[in-house]
């Protein structure tokens, strides 16, 4: 949810399953079901993004990368740390050829709201 200056609320929310690597820590994405029925990533090559994250103690980083229709990379970072009902985000954006973007936040949490009918 964001608050805009002149008092508007926006919501948007996003929702990505993860699974265990092989690797402690690592978790992939399940984004998909695939013809048999598994949870599986989605495909870069096809311009989705691949999407995994890394816990380490009280972190939790979250990276999406998406191969861009001229063939470079668009890798997007959320380190997410979380304190009472309060969480830091640091975000970094990497694009192929262009200047990095970065953003750091300090997210309160608010009560869910109820959808319309």
């Amino acid at each position: 949810m964001t608050r805009q200056v002149d008092g508007e609320v926006k919501r948007k929310t996003y929702s990505i399953g993860f699974e265990p690597s092989q690797r402690p820590g690592i978790f992939r994405s399940t984004m998909r079901t695939d013809l048999f029925g598994n949870q599986v990533p989605l495909d870069p090559l096809k311009g989705d993004p691949y999407v995994w994250c890394h816990i380490e103690g009280r972190v939790l980083t979250l990276y999406s990368l998406q191969i861009t229709d001229d063939g470079g990379y668009d890798l997007q970072t959320y380190e997410r740390t979380l304190d009472g009902s309060l969480m830091s985000l640091h975000f970094t954006r990497l694009r192929e050829g262009k200047e990095p973007k970065e953003l750091t936040a300090t997210l309160e949490k608010v009560p869910a709201v109820a959808k319309p009918d």
